[in-house]
């Protein structure tokens, strides 16, 4: 599996600059989530922590969490890691 290098040291898998750069898209545009697969759609929503992204009525939390299973989690986890860092080196530079 593939690694990007990015700014502060930390490196992201290629399956987890995929998910970077679609939950940073949902960031700027939130009704992108609508267009995405279900898999990228909750580990989005997840990610952002944002319940309302979640399909409605379809999945809880836990569901979501259980329906990504353990692998996607970790890449999950690694992605909302990456996007708290950008969001503190954005603070720290204005």
């Amino acid at each position: 599996m593939e690694e990007v290098k990015r700014e502060g040291g930390s490196t992201l898998s290629g399956d987890a600059r995929r998910l970077w750069e679609i939950a940073k898209s949902v960031i700027e545009h939130p009704p992108r989530i609508r267009k995405l697969e279900l898999l990228d759609h909750l580990a989005v929503a997840l990610i952002l922590d944002r319940r309302e992204f979640l399909p409605d009525g379809e999945f809880t939390i836990v569901q979501a969490v259980n329906f990504l299973g353990p692998q996607r989690m970790k890449v999950a986890i690694a992605v909302e890691r990456a996007l708290m860092f950008d969001s503190f080196e954005d603070d720290e530079a204005g």
